[in-house]
């Protein structure tokens, strides 16, 4: 990957964006869109294949294990791939990720969220059917409820603790002494089975090149040994160290190589967010929608597409200067606004459209800002190899 892309400045937030370097993909944009109803979301086989054995290399380079996390695609072919056919180690965010993956013959599976009570019988149930099932936790609370339930259950649970290591969403703060408690009281637990640190490491999202996220990273692994060494004072020695967050995997630095996995998940697909951050290349983004223009308001210098928060989602980042997305070869075409079904286009430069270029029935394509957000609004994926478009639908598994 580039270690200095060209950047724009695009707004008061300082924020950078990556200079669009449109290339022309395999096949043909016409080609694949000609059978198919809009909108409609496109995934390119060869590249997720590509993205797969890219990280493959990466872990086996730092001498780590991959554990990839589902929740971008969450379907069976797609998992496939990324773990090199396997079907061994993986991570999910939902219960109805884990029964899906363990009905197809997955096993080795962390239910990377934070655990509940109403979610315990499920847990045993699916700790049961596999060879290893492991679950989160990051508090006292959390502890003492999974203790409780597998005493009055005669199980034991395999329990990581979740590591806050500056992203502040979930997990235990990696500079409190507190969190080194919760560590002490799952190892002193007659039914919980200490299995190590789970760390996200979502601070290396929204950076601006390669350089600041290797730093971030290497601020976080500084973090992690710290916290480690702490454990260690007390005699608790962590069997797996996992970090995650797919920027981070994407450029890793070389002290990762003092982990024993890493669980990105966002990579198999990649998305224009990742791009601009640095994670990848414009050619590494695996997946993208197609959508039909349906109108024009030329008074208001723009026309209308059916494409929605219902197919791309409303995630959104006010300091781009397209909008919701990149259009593929439309540089000066910004998605200012979504309905529910529709979405309205003008230009990035505010000046006047031709609209005579963008015909009702014309076909644009879109690379979502992010892929795990357009994922989650399709029932399924069409699927091209070789730039061809299949007959293959990949079906991603719904629900909590």
């Amino acid at each position: 990957h580039s270690s200095n892309p060209d950047i724009v400045q695009t707004s008061s937030h300082n924020q950078s964006w990556r200079k669009i370097r449109f290339v022309s993909k395999r096949g043909t944009m016409e080609e694949v869109a000609a059978s198919l109803r809009t909108p409609c979301m496109v995934v390119e086989c060869d590249t997720v294949q590509r993205n797969c054995d890219r990280m493959i290399a990466t872990a086996k380079k730092l001498g780590v294990k991959l554990r990839p996390h589902m929740k971008t695609h969450k379907t069976i072919e797609c998992g496939v791939m990324m773990t090199g056919g396997t079907k061994e180690g993986i991570v999910v965010s939902t219960l109805a990720e884990a029964e899906f993956y363990t009905d197809a013959g997955f096993d080795d599976i962390v239910y990377g969220f934070p655990i509940t009570q109403d979610k315990l019988a499920q847990c045993l149930e699916l700790m049961q059917r596999l060879n290893k099932f492991i679950i989160l936790t990051d508090n006292k609370e959390g502890v003492e409820m999974l203790q409780q339930y597998a005493a009055s259950h005669d199980c034991r649970w395999a329990v990581l603790l979740e590591v806050d290591c500056g992203y502040a969403r979930t997990g235990a703060w990696v500079e409190s002494h507190e969190s080194v408690n919760v560590a002490k009281q799952i190892v002193a637990a007659s039914h919980l089975d200490f299995g190590g640190l789970y760390f996200h490491c979502g601070n290396t999202y929204g950076l601006k090149n390669p350089d600041e996220i290797r730093a971030v990273s290497n601020k976080n692994m500084v973090a992690y040994m710290n916290f480690v060494e702490e454990l260690k004072k007390e005699g608790i020695e962590c069997e797996d160290v996992g970090i995650g967050s797919t920027p981070g995997c994407s450029v890793p630095v070389d002290a990762m190589s003092a982990l024993t996995e890493i669980h990105p998940g966002n990579y198999a697909f990649y998305d224009a967010e990742q791009y601009s951050w640095g994670a990848c290349e414009m050619s590494d983004i695996a997946t993208y929608l197609l959508t039909r223009v349906v109108g024009h308001c030329e008074r208001n210098n723009h026309f209308t597409i059916d494409c929605g928060f219902t197919a791309l989602s409303h995630d959104f980042n006010p300091t781009w200067p397209t909008g919701y997305c990149l259009f593929d070869n439309e540089p000066n075409l910004k998605l200012f606004g979504l309905t529910q079904e529709l979405g309205k286009v003008t230009s990035v430069d505010g000046s006047p459209l031709d609209m005579a270029k963008y015909p009702v029935g014309k076909v644009l394509k879109i690379f979502p800002k992010h892929s795990c957000a357009m994922a989650g609004m399709h029932s399924f994926y069409h699927v091209t190899r070789g730039g061809v478009l299949t007959t293959e639908q990949w079906k991603p598994v719904r629900g909590w």
